[in-house]
């Protein structure tokens, strides 16, 4: 995968649909897959009912291909599209059904969409290596597709960051082919035979990475907030996936994010350890902090303009050694009729804080108070 610039270009994209063709491996209905089509295009990525939808790369057959977030099939969010054409046409930024909508020169290596630390998540080595797929823990464990540099790719299954169960590898002159099961690293045993012992090139691990949860993404902080909002009277139940710990209070991945941001979980109360009665989500890290003092007031701006049918927000800001934690907290001054009077234990809180890792995080917060 070649580096990443800017070009002032828009295209609109189209693609193949799946016609008499085949799921290659993986889960092509609501998993992550690997989908062939008789054009020779290929999509390795996420699906939700049978639709491209969440992170994935296309290839396209001559040559040109995408790496970046789906909707209903069509590119929508976060993505680099790279042209196989003569001016190599490349397009960096946020995608509108299909289309380039935003141009956004984000970060070219590392873990660049998603979560590569407990999720899916896209990470680019400066190699020019590339690996979309499943995370455990920082390491690539589970079902994915892996790119090298000089033109070789494999898809199939990974544990603790090596080629490791059902897979396809194959050279980038097409030479030599791979198809069958791997172990370590190693093939050991192709589909119609049970005997070989080539093994394809190490891949690398990462450095470092973000903790983030697969989600059902948001593109705005509007939306993101009325989904919460409106789950908490029945503790976050709508948004509240599988538990992660049980400590001194219990943690769950909360299926909730704004698009391209950290970790969203939710957590018990200390009345309740049962139940999730707070949800966060970390939607911006830097380590320059006038970058993240002005997404924290962009977001906050977001939230000041949103309609919350539930009741009336009042808010005040709060600054802690004028450097270190920057808040601004909504309480409900009035419940609207019809609506649970749960909500008048319900505040929403945007802070800016430098964490132990000395980076600068903007993070969401929905509490219900009586828990707490």
């Amino acid at each position: 995968m070649n580096k990443i610039f800017f070009i002032g270009l828009i295209a609109v994209i189209s693609f193949t649909k799946p016609g008499n063709t085949q799921c290659l491996s993986g889960d092509c209905q609501n998993g992550l897959g690997t989908y062939s089509w008789d054009s020779g295009d290929e999509y390795t990525g996420q699906w939700i009912g049978g639709v491209r939808t969440g992170i994935g790369v296309y290839d396209w057959k001559n040559g040109s291909y995408y790496y970046g977030y789906f909707k209903d099939g069509k590119l929508d969010g976060k993505g680099v599209y790279i042209g196989n054409d003569e001016a190599k046409t490349t397009l960096v930024g946020y995608f509108k059904d299909g289309s380039l909508s935003t141009k956004d020169n984000f970060v070219v290596t590392g873990c660049i969409l998603g979560d590569c630390q407990n999720g899916v998540g896209v990470y680019l080595w400066d190699t020019d290596d590339v690996f979309l797929g499943y995370w455990s823990g920082g390491n690539r464990t589970g079902y994915g597709r892996y790119d090298w540099k000089d033109g070789s790719f494999y898809t199939g299954y990974f544990k603790d960051g090596k080629l490791d169960g059902r897979g396809y590898y194959q050279s980038a002159d097409g030479t030599n082919v791979m198809d069958g099961y791997f172990e370590n690293g190693t093939f050991k045993e192709s589909v119609s035979s049970s005997s070989s012992s080539s093994s394809p090139t190490t891949a690398s691990q990462p450095s470092g990475s973000t903790a983030t949860t697969e989600a059902k993404t948001y593109s705005d902080v509007c939306t993101l907030l009325q989904a919460v909002i409106a789950s908490m009277p029945d503790d976050f139940a709508d948004i509240t996936g599988n538990m992660i710990n049980n400590y001194l209070l219990t943690d769950w991945n909360a299926t909730v994010k704004l698009y391209g941001s950290d970790e969203s979980k939710l957590l018990s109360g200390f009345t309740d350890v049962s139940t999730p009665n707070m949800w966060y989500n970390v939607v911006y890290s830097s380590a320059n902090m006038s970058d993240a003092q002005g997404k924290y007031k962009s977001y906050n701006a977001q939230f000041k303009s949103c309609t919350n049918n539930c009741c009336s927000l009042t808010s005040t800001v709060k600054s802690v050694d004028s450097t270190n934690t920057y808040t601004t907290t909504y309480t409900v001054s009035r419940v609207n009729s019809g609506y649970s009077s749960e909500y008048n234990d319900m505040e929403v809180l945007f802070q800016l804080k430098k964490d132990y890792d000395d980076m600068w995080k903007v993070e969401l917060q929905v509490f219900n108070l009586a828990e707490f």
